[in-house]
């Protein structure tokens, strides 16, 4: 069976190619998001083994290709699609072919066809309280979105069976403009919204204490407002959320544990359910099992040996937006003393060691999230874009851009 991954000038042609010859079956996202590619995997994985000519597979590489007007051709057979914004979420309603999102949410499927993941908030539970044996929990969630409630009513119930009591934060999130997009400042706005509704949270919460975050993002924020608000994530806090998938090795480094969800299984076995109701009109609803817990590692600042450049780097770690000045005046050391001592149990100085933990930051942001160049920057602890487009430029020889495409997989270098 062949395969095209069609971009937008020349999808048209393809499909009006293919209504005269075989069925096709759309998958809809953008492909820098990180659960597409092992979606697409299991997607291709199914035709393989399935060895059906009269369904051709495209990749629309893009967001709203088959809103553009693409669901008019009579070759589109179904739709396969990830949409976790609400806008594109409502435009499913007006998609006349067979569509399965496999996000799940408030909008899975027009054909009754309902898959996902299993019980992932009792998975959080079990693994905090049996394996690490927390006593003390808490959950994390976005207030009205369905699989996140979801997510927080199973934690809270498995801790209640446990005989335990979880504190609940239930973000509320403002929705982004109805054109899908928002500018700066009201993305500004928004982050600084749900850090301070975090911070609030964190700062009442008896320690130590587990905490279930109900999606890999909210797990990310909440490692990272620990950090910038001086606690310990390794001491005070354990951190586990749903598996980001690419970012899943990073998100350890960070001391935040990932329940695995095998997305290719996920896109398999979405689409032999489309397939089998195309064929035989039959929906099922199907859940898929986790594949384990990757457990976070330990930072290994506490290896270092001289005194003040361990408290150094807890410093840069809990706040990269200090400089080596402010460093130097919270551990009541010359400028000499900090970068001698610092050079020397570190093999770096103490700028070289800000800004790899700004860039790491970024990187993370630019990776999991639609920012804007400063949004990101301030998150990161740069002074402003103009700072954080060099840091880019030292650490990768890239552009802004052009390392923002890389780290969505869109630029090959």
């Amino acid at each position: 069976m062949k395969f095209r991954c069609g971009s937008s000038n020349s999808v048209q042609q393809g499909l009006k190619r293919d209504s005269q010859r075989r069925r096709c079956v759309v998958f809809e996202r953008d492909m820098s998001f990180h659960y597409v590619q092992p979606l697409l995997d299991g997607i291709r994985d199914y035709f393989a083994e399935a060895g059906n000519d009269d369904y051709n597979l495209i990749s629309s590489g893009r967001v709203d290709y088959v809103f553009h007007g693409y669901s008019t051709f009579d070759s589109i057979s179904a739709l396969l699609c990830w949409f976790t914004n609400e806008k594109d979420v409502r435009s499913l309603q007006k998609i006349r072919s067979p569509y399965l999102n496999l996000s799940g949410g408030n909008c899975c499927s027009n054909v009754g066809i309902d898959i996902g993941f299993e019980r992932i908030g009792k998975y959080g539970a079990s693994y905090l309280i049996d394996e690490l044996g927390y006593r003390s929990l808490a959950v994390i969630g976005c207030k009205g979105q369905s699989k996140s409630d979801e997510r927080v009513k199973e934690f809270v119930e498995a801790a209640g069976e446990a005989g335990l009591r979880a504190e609940v934060c239930r973000l509320e999130v403002p929705d982004v403009q109805e054109s899908g997009y928002e500018d700066i400042e009201d993305e500004v706005r928004r982050v600084k919204y749900i850090r301070g509704q975090l911070e609030t949270f964190l700062y009442r919460l008896g320690k130590p204490v587990g905490i279930f975050c109900a999606d890999a993002v909210l797990g990310i924020h909440v490692e990272s407002l620990t950090r910038s608000l001086g606690m310990d994530a390794g001491q005070q806090f354990n951190v586990v959320c749903p598996s980001n998938h690419e970012l899943d090795r990073e998100m350890n480094g960070k001391r935040i544990s990932t329940i695995q969800l095998d997305f290719r299984e996920l896109g398999y076995r979405g689409t032999e359910l489309m397939m089998s109701y195309l064929h035989s009109g039959n929906a099922y609803r199907l859940r898929l099992r986790p594949i384990g817990v990757s457990s976070a590692t330990k930072v290994a600042s506490g290896q270092i040996a001289d005194s003040v450049a361990r408290r150094a780097i807890l410093l840069i770690k809990e706040n990269c937006s200090l400089t080596p000045e402010d460093i130097c005046q919270r551990l009541n050391v010359s400028t000499a003393t900090l970068y001698r001592r610092f050079k020397g149990a570190t093999n770096k100085t103490p700028f070289e060691a800000i800004d790899d933990e700004r860039f790491a930051r970024a990187q993370t942001a630019l990776r999991t999230t639609n920012y804007h160049f400063e949004a990101i920057a301030g998150l990161a602890g740069y002074s402003g874009v103009a700072q954080l487009r060099g840091s880019v430029l030292r650490h990768t020889c890239l552009s802004l851009k052009d390392f923002r495409k890389k780290c969505r997989g869109l630029l090959k270098v």
